[in-house]
């Protein structure tokens, strides 16, 4: 992939800091300049968003946004174990990045492609900025629900697949004695008349 110089010019001010975030999703930030313009070479180690903050004694401190970003497949950063109680509707999330953006996701259990006309599951797609989530909706899961489930993603330039675990989730329970417990603990201290003693 060839490098590209790129210029940004995000804001100008007399005291001013640019800052990179660590990686696009994260809100760490890493000092990469004091002036109002950033001259630098695309690549996997600059792109990404880019926050500068400027400030003039007296007046409030403002803010602006830029994201560098490199043309390629998608990046998934779903959490790649999730949970859900057994009865219930499971949904397991899977989020992708790139530029273009994703164009099409497929869900695959026990190495066949999950029909979403299949009455234990529904498919829900939410477009987002140069991203896509796919939820996979589990109707009424059960035990044979559980276990990995596979999400590929694709674009223009390739396509991407990670495998996302379904665990199930116990619902807790609390009997009618630990709840009686718990409401007598609840209750403020009194004095009951009929037990009092008056001692001279």
């Amino acid at each position: 992939m060839h490098q590209t110089r790129q210029f940004l010019q995000i804001c100008s001010s007399q005291l001013l800091s640019l800052y990179k975030h660590i990686n696009c999703h994260s809100v760490r930030l890493q000092v990469v300049g004091t002036s109002a313009n950033l001259t630098l070479d695309v690549d996997a180690d600059t792109a990404g968003r880019y926050h500068c903050k400027a400030s003039v004694m007296g007046f409030p401190e403002v803010g602006a946004e830029a994201s560098v970003c490199l043309e390629g497949p998608p990046t998934i950063i779903s959490h790649r174990t999730q949970f859900g109680i057994q009865g219930d509707n499971v949904r397991l999330e899977c989020v992708a990045f790139s530029i273009p953006k994703p164009e099409h996701v497929t869900w695959t259990y026990n190495g066949n492609e999950v029909d979403a006309d299949d009455k234990d599951y529904t498919i829900l797609e939410d477009p987002l900025p140069e991203a896509i989530k796919s939820t996979l909706v589990i109707r009424e899961s059960r035990q044979q629900h559980c276990g990995p489930y596979k999400c590929s993603v694709t674009n223009p330039y390739g396509s991407n697949v990670v495998e996302i675990y379904l665990k199930p989730q116990s619902k807790r329970y609390c009997s009618p004695l630990k709840l009686l417990k718990l409401k007598q603990n609840l209750m403020p201290c009194s004095l009951n008349p009929l037990n009092a003693k008056l001692t001279l």
